[in-house]
This record gives structure tokens, C-alpha cells and sequence, in this order.
């Protein structure tokens, strides 16, 4: 058999079992107040990829436009050209004590192509208590509520984006907290769990 966190049309074949990638938390850590977060970041290494529907240059484009915006962007990851770009921050030692004290986090899967292919970017941002800004899976909202974060589609620019994000008022954005806590506390979140992941592997590895 083959199990694999790719994509969710692997269903339709007769040998193949969708796996979930397993979240270490699905809840929420205590967070920094509204007023003491600091507007938006991203948290990614610098990488670089052929294939057609990669999201790597849009990571890229992302640092790029908001970077337009200094007072409000810093962005954290390896390999990115300190000279070049100004408002990077370095490397993090825990993803989640730099996001908390973010409101927004840029956070774009590796391609936009594949449904259910969706990684920890997404739930690393949820956890810290800091509101995602999704690119990837083309089905999120199947696995994600879209009250828990922010399309990146519905953007036709970063300008638009960050204004969106700019003026966003303290009871607005509360609503996506209390959102994401609430998926949380669901059986939707269920499937992204440790025990859930380990249940898939055992079922595939069962002799009948």
C-alpha cells in the first residue's frame, strides 16, 4: 500500500491511503495582546524550484511587496540575502515565540496544485495565536474553516493585502481568534492529530 500526505485524489486509487501531516498542538498558546503585536510576518527558508506550480517565488514576491511597508513586515528563514533585504530578521530557534507576537503570518504551502496538501505553515500560525494568510491547497477550506484565516486569492494585490491587514479593527480580527479556537475544540481538527495520523498508518499496515 501506499500512504502518502500529497494529494486527496490519491483516494481513487485502489492501494493508496491519504495521511495527514500530525500537528504536535491543535490548541492555542496564550497570546500577546491586540495592541502589543506587531502587524505581519513570514517564517520560511529562501529555496528556489522548478516545478511549475511552486509557491517558492511566491514567498519571494510576498517579501518583496511588503517589504514596501518596513514598519510593518519583518520576516524570519534561512537563506535569504541579509544586504538585500531589509526588513529580515534572521533565523527563529521556536517558530511559535516569534509568531505570537504577530497579528498576520504569510503563510504559503509549497505549490497551489495539490487538495489536502497541506503542511504545518498553516497550524504553526493558528497555534501562536496569529492570524494565517494562506496560499496552497486549492480545497483549504475543506479542511480549514475560511473564518479561521485569510485567502490570499481573494487579493488582487499585496497592496490590497496589506491594507486589509492595516486597518483591520481589534473586534475584527478577535473573530478570526475566536474562530480558530473554536476549530480547534472540533472533530475537524481531529484528523491533523498525532493519534489520527498513527490510526491511518496501523490501518494501511493491517493484514487482512
Amino acid at each position: 500500500k501506499v500512504i502518502t500526505m500529497y494529494d486527496d485524489d490519491v483516494r481513487e486509487v485502489g492501494n493508496c491511503m491519504k495521511l495527514h501531516y500530525a500537528q504536535p498542538h491543535l490548541s492555542m498558546r496564550e497570546s500577546v495582546s491586540f495592541s502589543k503585536k506587531r502587524l505581519c510576518t513570514m517564517i520560511n527558508s529562501n529555496k528556489s524550484s522548478n516545478y511549475k506550480n511552486s509557491l517558492y517565488g511566491e514567498r519571494q514576491n510576498a517579501v518583496k511587496e511588503l517589504s514596501k511597508h518596513p514598519q510593518d513586515f519583518t520576516f524570519y528563514g534561512q537563506g535569504w540575502n541579509v544586504k538585500r533585504w531589509k526588513c529580515y530578521g534572521g533565523g527563529v530557534k521556536r517558530k511559535s515565540d516569534t509568531l505570537v507576537n504577530f497579528k498576520f503570518c504569510i503563510c504559503y504551502d509549497n505549490t497551489n496544485d495539490a487538495n489536502g496538501y497541506i503542511t504545518e505553515k498553516i497550524f504553526d500560525s493558528m497555534q501562536a495565536g496569529c492570524v494565517p494568510v494562506y496560499l496552497g491547497a486549492p480545497n483549504i477550506t475543506d479542511y480549514v474553516p475560511a473564518e479561521c484565516l485569510i485567502d490570499k486569492r481573494d487579493f488582487s494585490s499585496y497592496e490590497d493585502l496589506y491594507n486589509f491587514m492595516k486597518n483591520m479593527t481589534q473586534e475584527e480580527y478577535q473573530k478570526y481568534i475566536d474562530n480558530i479556537q473554536a476549530f480547534y475544540a472540533s472533530e475537524m481538527a481531529e484528523r491533523f492529530s498525532g493519534a489520527h495520523f498513527a490510526k491511518t498508518v496501523c490501518e494501511a499496515l493491517a493484514v487482512e
